[in-house]
């Protein structure tokens, strides 16, 4: 017997008016059956088919999947139904609905529905029975058994489809999928509505050749049933935990997969994490039931960049526009990307998504140039997540934008590369999703590790002296700071800053994996020519635009700090500069994994002093 789900969520208007309904007719109904029980005979009897059927009903059985139970109560309430009439057995299923939903702890708006309306159904259906069979209840009037079979088939029908659907159209008004689908979810009850009949027509068929006494001997039978019902309910829960494993086993894999792709992408795990989560909530906004499919978006928002694989690193991670040849070489990723998830055998369709997130709604996008609905709609989706979380986070080669000035880019492109429905759809849950966004996840150690694979090796120290770069330019507009890692090796903290900008970044913190430095610190890989407001927005509100050089400070293999160079001038940072501090970082990694910061330091001040009289002499020349 199913029963309405639990839930603390404020109820919606038009599921208010529903609930109202019901409550109205069902209590009605129950007024009018239990003004009937002053004149219904055999109270004994229908007073014990009650009892028995509410004590069946404390052990009902939880079907997985489902807010709903089931129980061998049912049979009592059709038998007794049958033999008494409608108002015993609509009590009685009153009273267990009832009694059900207050050891459940519902709100006083389920206890009332879930009494009203099986109630209800019990009362239509007993009703289409003795409209059936024209006469008196079978206590009083016995019938031939042939005469009851087609009257007990149309009951137990009206009363499945009543008691389902009413519950059906709860859930579905709740949460805006379609009634037939929730529906849909019920018909496994079938089964059990129809072996109560069953039961429940032995216990007519002795009672009218017998006395109650005689027909304990069947109450063996409804136990019997009971156990049956058990253990196939138990068959399927274990089914139903054994694929929900196999499930997480098979998105953390793909998650794995994805943490090694992100490592080479340059962006943080948290970001797929991000664009999932909100894909799953824009997928049920836009009205995706299939689960299948949810289940493919899923795995495609961690997956939809493992083409990248095959695009070179400093195309990926470019501080400035791309050329029409990396362009092409970048567009190439979504093809790789979907060839290589072809050769793994999904059970849903995760490669039409991959294949074509980068489609546009205009026919523009590529690699195929489909358009409008011809684009499937978990690619749809996930193109205008990804696009919203590209644009709010921080990169290698510019800033992350805020909010309003995200949205204001999907408005732009809205009808032309993106489905105009779903971006509506997006920006009106933009705020619960933000509010139910997932924490983020630490996963440093083993992005590091795959990123420090991928690098190009530090240069080991040398005896030698070395050719330093000139870190200031004639007009001495250059700050160069160092920082330094913590202990718990998360914050990169300024432990030297030189130059017009030392003292706006005095004691200035940044996380690993963050900004500017803190990328260059989790990937240990050097970055040239990026915006400086990547690491300085939250320190200088009004900084003129600056070239930016940063590498990472490694003792070997141990990350010491980040030394980071803000260049105020237009002239960009040459490979060879990048190489020449390459060079030079090794050493101060010595430095201040030898020494106190404090005397490090002051053999910094001295190195820097010596550079830009450097760096003088080569703007002269």
């Amino acid at each position: 017997m199913s029963k309405a789900p639990r839930t603390d969520k404020p109820l919606p208007l038009r599921l208010k008016l529903y609930v109202g309904v019901v409550v109205t007719l069902g209590a009605a109904a129950i007024a009018m059956s239990i003004a009937q029980l002053t004149t219904t005979p055999f109270v004994r009897e229908w007073v014990l088919f009650t009892v028995l059927g509410v004590l069946a009903g404390t052990y009902a059985v939880k079907v997985p999947g489902i807010s709903a139970r089931i129980s061998v109560s049912d049979t009592f309430f059709l038998a007794s139904g049958m033999l008494f009439g409608p108002a015993p057995a609509m009590l009685a299923m009153a009273i267990d609905s009832s009694i059900m939903s207050w050891r459940r702890s519902y709100s006083r708006v389920k206890l009332l529905f879930n009494a009203c309306g099986p109630a209800l159904s019990m009362y239509l259906a007993t009703h289409a029975f003795f409209g059936l069979t024209g006469g008196l209840p079978l206590a009083s009037q016995p019938a031939s058994i042939s005469s009851l079979v087609l009257p007990l088939a149309a009951m137990t029908t009206i009363w499945f489809v009543l008691n389902s659907g009413l519950t059906s159209a709860a859930l579905a008004l709740e949460s805006g999928a379609p009634l037939i689908d929730v529906w849909k979810r019920f018909l496994v009850f079938s089964v059990n509505y129809v072996a109560a009949a069953s039961a429940a027509f032995c216990v007519v068929i002795v009672l009218n050749y017998a006395d109650l006494t005689t027909a304990a001997a069947v109450l063996p039978v409804v136990f019997i049933f009971h156990i049956t019902i058990r253990s196939w309910v138990g068959r399927f829960e274990d089914a139903q935990q054994h694929i929900a494993k196999v499930d997480r086993l098979y998105l953390s894999t793909v998650e794995t997969l994805a943490t090694a792709i992100e490592a080479k992408d340059g962006v943080t795990h948290d970001h797929i994490r991000r664009v999932q989560h909100a894909s799953v909530a824009l997928a049920g906004a836009v009205g995706v039931r299939d689960e299948l499919m949810i289940k493919a978006i899923e795995a495609a928002a961690l997956l939809h960049d493992t083409g990248k694989l095959a695009v070179p690193e400093h195309i990926l991670n470019k501080p400035g526009k791309l050329t029409a040849s990396e362009f092409d070489q970048m567009k190439r990723h979504v093809d790789v990307g979907a060839d290589i998830l072809s050769a793994i055998d999904f059970p849903y369709p995760v490669v039409p998504i991959v294949r074509c997130h980068h489609e546009s709604w205009d026919g523009s996008g590529y690699p195929r140039g489909i358009r409008g609905d011809e684009i499937p709609i978990g690619a749809r989706i996930l193109s205008v997540v990804d696009c919203y979380d590209a644009l709010t986070s921080d990169r290698p080669y510019r800033r992350a934008l805020d909010r309003d000035a995200a949205v204001a880019v999907l408005l732009e492109r809205r009808g032309t590369m993106y489905d105009p429905l779903i971006v509506d759809a997006f920006i009106r849950i933009l705020p619960e999703i933000a509010e139910t966004a997932l924490p983020p996840q630490r996963h440093e150690a083993a992005l590091a590790q795959i990123s420090q694979s991928a690098s190009v090796p530090q240069p080991t120290p040398s005896a030698a002296p070395i050719s330093l770069p000139a870190m200031a330019d004639s007009t001495g507009l250059t700050t160069c700071v160092v920082y330094l890692l913590s202990p718990d090796g998360r914050t990169l903290t300024v432990g030297h800053a030189s130059g017009p900008l030392a003292a706006a970044v005095a004691g200035m913190s940044i996380e690993v994996g963050q900004k500017l430095s803190g990328w260059v610190a989790a990937h240990r890989r050097t970055i040239v020519n990026s915006d400086a407001q990547l690491d300085l927005c939250d320190v200088v509100s009004d900084i003129s635009p600056h070239a930016c050089l940063s590498t990472a400070l490694c003792d070997g293999d141990t990350l010491t700090g980040v030394l980071t160079v803000y260049r105020e001038s237009a002239k960009p940072f040459t490979p060879a500069d990048a190489q020449s501090f390459e060079m030079l970082a090794p050493h101060l990694a010595k430095l201040f994994s030898s020494q106190r910061q404090s005397r490090a330091s002051t053999r910094v001040d001295t190195a820097i002093r010596e550079l830009r009289v450097v760096g003088g002499r080569a703007a002269r020349h």
